[in-house]
Formats: structure tokens, C-alpha cells, sequence
């Protein structure tokens, strides 16, 4: 529930949340460098939560993470389509600087590692190693950020169900669109052309907000 949060193999819902830390800068203005030297108690727990509400200001997430296993490679899924981006530092020993990462609606896919629907991180912690996170985070409506960890197979097989599911969901809302169609040219009656374009418009807009182009 607080300090340093900790990898755990087997476990399929893996939520970093509890032990996280936030801050909000209002103006959006700070660097790394001022997020890296702010005093400790600027910072508020965020407990469970994963939900900042309408935020009109920029959100910074610290999050220590420990791997006490011998799994190396995990993913850090944030399951919210919504964020235009959010920017990952975490510090590289070998390197002695901090490395960076990105993703988010807004952001090229040239300059994501890992393109999906949603932000996601690939992250390798050695054994027995504890890695502090920071996390720039930016949004056009509600802040939604769940912090989630899968192991590399979990997070695989997890975004192929994902995916099934939702081609499920798109076909069969295809399929009762051509159903209507057929029956306004069998029947011409303007209230089966009305829900084709309700159909149509909704799948659009389920499409769009799930940021599954």
C-alpha cells in the first residue's frame, strides 16, 4: 500500500497504483530536473486510486518498483485510450542518465516502442533490482491512469484475448447493420435506414474512443 511496490509472478492483475505518489504541476511547466529535485512532501499518495478526475494541469506519477523473481522482461499496460500522451523516465545505470519513453493518442508511431490502443511500456528489471518511475502525464478529459504490470507472456496472450473479444464485438454489430440494410431495401421503411445510421455512427464513435485505428 505504500514505499516500494513489488513484482509479483503469477498474479494477473498486478496494479502499481498503491504505491505510487502524484503531483500535479498547474502550468504544465516543469522538467524532469525540477520533478527530480521536489521536496518529498510535495508529493500525495494515491493509494488505489487510478482516477484524478477533469484535470485542467499536468500530471507526475513516481512509482518504485522492486523484481524480487527471476522474470526480467514485464510490460507496463496503461489501460486508458484516452491519454493524449504520457512521457515514462526511468534512470539507465550502464548509462548514468535517464532514458525515456512515450506514448499516447497524439504521439507518432515512429516514436513508440510498442503501438497499441492504449499506452504500453515493454520494461526489463533485473533480480533484486528496484527502479524508480516517473511518469508526465497529459489529458483532454477524465484522468484515468492504471498502472498495470504483466509478465511478457501474460501481456501476449492478455492483447490477443482483448483482441478477440473485440472483433466479437464488431463483427456481430456489423452483421445486425447489413440485417437492417436488407430489410430497408426489402421493406423501404425509413426507421430500419434511421438505426443503420445509429448503428453505424456508434460503432464509429466506440471505435474512435477505444483509439483502435
Amino acid at each position: 500500500g505504500s514505499g516500494v511496490f513489488h513484482l509479483k509472478s503469477g498474479e494477473y492483475w498486478l496494479y502499481g497504483n498503491t504505491s505510487a505518489k502524484f503531483w500535479l504541476d498547474p502550468h504544465d511547466q516543469a522538467t524532469l530536473d525540477d520533478i527530480l529535485s521536489l521536496r518529498e512532501e510535495k508529493w500525495s499518495q494515491t493509494g488505489h486510486n487510478a482516477t484524478f478526475g477533469i484535470l485542467d494541469a499536468a500530471l507526475w506519477i513516481r512509482l518504485d518498483v522492486s523484481n524480487q523473481t527471476e522474470i526480467e522482461k514485464w510490460f507496463l499496460s496503461i489501460d486508458s485510450a484516452s491519454l493524449i500522451s504520457i512521457n515514462l523516465f526511468y534512470l539507465n545505470p550502464n548509462k548514468d542518465r535517464y532514458e525515456h519513453l512515450q506514448a499516447g493518442r497524439r504521439i507518432a508511431k515512429p516514436d513508440i516502442l510498442y503501438p497499441y490502443k492504449h499506452p504500453v511500456f515493454p520494461l526489463e528489471f533485473k533480480k533484486n533490482e528496484t527502479k524508480r518511475l516517473y511518469f508526465h502525464v497529459r489529458t483532454a478529459g477524465p484522468t484515468f491512469v492504471p498502472l498495470r504490470f504483466f509478465q511478457e507472456e501474460e501481456f501476449i496472450s492478455f492483447v490477443k484475448l482483448s483482441d478477440l473479444m473485440s472483433g466479437f464485438y464488431y463483427g456481430g454489430m456489423i452483421l445486425l447493420l447489413c440485417y437492417n440494410l436488407i430489410l430497408f431495401f426489402s421493406i423501404r421503411e425509413k426507421l430500419f435506414f434511421f438505426y443503420c445510421c445509429y448503428i453505424f455512427f456508434f460503432l464509429l464513435f466506440i471505435f474512435n474512443s477505444m483509439n483502435q485505428w
